[in-house]
């Protein structure tokens, strides 16, 4: 069974109607096992770095571009998307919320994920 969140991105590209999603805002899907697993080697003796270290999918999209990902993994019709604001009308700043991951890469053993591998993981018997 998906998390309510993917099934709302989900649902309606596989029984044939649209889902609007933002094409103003960027983020870093990521999967929570690949986090999980981050999470845990951050916690081993052995790690020792001390700050801040983001740890996301290694890819920003944005959410509409996610969401049309998702559908043609699953064989929907990924122009079942349409594009939505997050942003008020006539508000023009980029709304990004991805985050920088080339630090994580260097320091973790754990292998952060492309939306393509993520989804192949989420979605293994799919295409």
């Amino acid at each position: 069974q998906l998390h309510w969140r993917m099934a709302e991105i989900v649902d309606p590209p596989l029984a044939g109607r649209p889902v609007a999603r933002f094409n103003d805002r960027t983020i870093s899907p990521t999967r929570v096992d690949t986090l999980v697993a981050a999470l845990i080697e951050m916690c081993s003796v052995g790690f020792d770095y001390r700050g801040v270290l983001h740890v996301a999918g290694t890819e920003s999209v944005t959410d509409y571009t996610y969401a049309q990902r998702i559908a043609a993994r699953l064989g929907a019709d990924p122009n079942l998307v349409q594009p939505d604001r997050s942003l008020p009308e006539g508000e023009t700043r980029p709304y990004n919320i991805a985050l920088d991951v080339s630090l994580a890469r260097r320091l973790l053993t754990t292998p952060l994920e492309s939306v393509d591998q993520m989804l192949a993981q989420v979605f293994p018997n799919e295409n």
